[in-house]
């Protein structure tokens, strides 16, 4: 099971990271959360109340989480496959 205080610290991003997404500023944020909780703080809200306005924004906004594809990992991986395939090829010929 994951840390509590790592999951809640991942939650209050998520809902950062959706309202950034979705178009709202920091009040309308705030209004959100209120709505949905009765706090204008997510770092007010336990982790079930995050949780809750993560699935929101899910189901109101059509959001979900996108891995980045263009992160430093993922070009590093292509950037290595690439020269794997190239080094295997040089070795056949």
């Amino acid at each position: 099971m994951a840390n509590p205080k790592s999951q809640r610290t991942t939650l209050i991003g998520l809902v950062h990271m959706a309202a950034k997404q979705c178009g709202q500023d920091e009040d309308a944020r705030r209004d959100f959360l209120e709505t949905l909780t009765g706090k204008r703080s997510s770092a007010d809200c336990s982790i079930g109340e995050l949780e809750r306005v993560v699935q929101a924004y899910t189901d109101r906004y059509g959001w979900r989480r996108l891995m980045a594809s263009s992160s430093r990992s993922a070009r590093y991986g292509r950037l290595w496959l690439r020269s794997m395939r190239s080094i295997i090829l040089q070795m056949k010929a």
